[in-house]
């Protein structure tokens, strides 16, 4: 009879197990996707992308037909200028059972972000005092008026989003973007290191203040700080090519050797989503990676490996001025003095047409609304340094005068052109 009774017992504890267990699974697979929300939202409001994206597949693992998820989901792709993935999300969500205000709200976000920033504007203040989303809201309506150039209207909401939302890291971050802007690199420094304070995970603020550092010639604390970016990036070949660059600097040849060698791809096309997230322009990403081949040749007296690298540079992009002025220094050396000639003329035209910038831009600092300073600075931009950049200007342009007949025959001769 007692071993009955102890088999009974041991029955009646592995029943009471087994019960227990299923209750805890099912209150996981019921407050799990809950918990991946919350630690989603958190990862973007640190600005710490690639754990967000951890914690969204692991939610809609558990909860596939999760309407928050999806929505987050969609502000992940946001972020990262995927605009199609974000109405591929915003659909899922409303057909997961979101309301249609809430997909419009992204919706306009979105279209903040991309420089349309009067829909928002017109509602920013009731947003504001409702107080939700606020870090969204702010970040979406700077960055639009940072793409504009209006530079008062994005100063002051950064001003109360630093005030309303102290240990929010990007505010600090834009506000960097801002001052190095306006050439103020003591400052835009300090406000990157702000941003790192209140997130170390946040890629953007390391790989920029790095880029400071670098402009200055501190080339050890920059090469520290590409690293950080790199370790907090889910794509560290834009960092890794930056670190070959430093250690160029520093002398240290087979460093930077080693560390072109860790980049997983040679097609900065594929990486230009990394690049534009870390605050690099298109322009400057399509030829980053051969610039920085041809320096390292250069360093170490291989003139024709560096003429190669600089022509691949200038095939990519042919508006890299840093890349032509280097390449007609390698023609120098190679024998090559009438293409050199030419190659140092091409930069000189650039780098007068830079410094006209600088007048259109003090013009723009004190009068948003100067078409003429807006309509030459795009002028410039297209011949000389980035058609992408040149289309936000013309763009810029339009909002305030929808009717300008030059801007608009650029417009259209540029959407001709790219196929949009």
């Amino acid at each position: 009879m007692k071993i009955i009774g102890a088999i009974r017992n041991r029955y009646l504890r592995l029943t009471i197990l087994l019960a227990v267990c299923v209750l805890l699974l099912g209150a996981i697979w019921k407050f799990y996707p809950d918990y991946c929300v919350y630690k989603t939202e958190m990862a973007l409001y640190n600005q710490d992308l690639e754990t967000a994206r951890d914690w969204i597949e692991s939610g809609q693992y558990w909860s596939p037909a999760s309407s928050s998820l999806q929505l987050l989901d969609a502000r992940w792709n946001r972020r990262l200028s995927r605009f199609d993935e974000m109405d591929l999300c915003l659909r899922k969500a409303l057909q997961y059972g979101t309301t249609k205000k809430r997909v419009l709200h992204e919706q306009l976000l979105a279209s903040a972000q991309t420089g349309t920033i009067g829909p928002l504007k017109n509602q920013l203040s009731e947003l504001l005092m409702k107080g939700e989303d606020l870090s969204d809201i702010c970040d979406a309506y700077v960055r639009g008026c940072l793409l504009l150039y209006r530079v008062d209207d994005a100063k002051s909401v950064l001003q109360l989003w630093k005030a309303d939302l102290p240990d929010d890291p990007q505010p600090h971050f834009l506000d960097g973007r801002l001052l190095e802007h306006e050439n103020d690199l003591v400052a835009s420094a300090a406000s990157f290191e702000a941003a790192l304070r209140r997130s170390k995970k946040h890629a953007p603020a390391a790989y920029n203040l790095a880029r400071i550092y670098f402009r200055n010639q501190e080339y050890v604390k920059s090469l520290k700080m590409y690293e950080q970016s790199r370790n907090s990036s889910w794509n560290s070949n834009p960092a890794l090519v930056s670190m070959a660059q430093c250690a160029i600097e520093l002398e240290q040849p087979e460093r930077a050797a080693r560390y072109l060698s860790e980049v997983t791809t040679t097609n900065p096309v594929e990486d230009l989503e990394m690049y534009r997230y870390l605050g690099d322009p298109s322009s400057v990403a399509l030829s980053r990676y051969y610039a920085v081949i041809g320096r390292l040749a250069q360093f170490n007296n291989n003139n024709e490996a560096a003429r190669q690298a600089y022509e691949k540079a200038l095939e990519s992009n042919p508006q890299d001025w840093r890349s032509r002025y280097q390449y007609s220094q390698i023609l120098r050396n190679l024998g090559l003095l009438e293409q050199a000639k030419n190659e140092v003329e091409k930069y000189q035209a650039t780098q007068r047409a830079l410094e006209e910038c600088d007048e259109y831009i003090r013009r723009l600092s004190k009068n948003p609304q100067d078409i003429e300073a807006r309509m030459a600075m795009a002028r410039v931009m297209i011949k000389h340094i980035s058609e992408s950049q040149g289309l936000i200007w013309l763009r810029s342009v339009l909002m305030y005068d929808p009717e300008h007949d030059e801007a608009r025959q650029m417009l259209d001769r540029l959407n001709d052109k790219t196929g949009n």
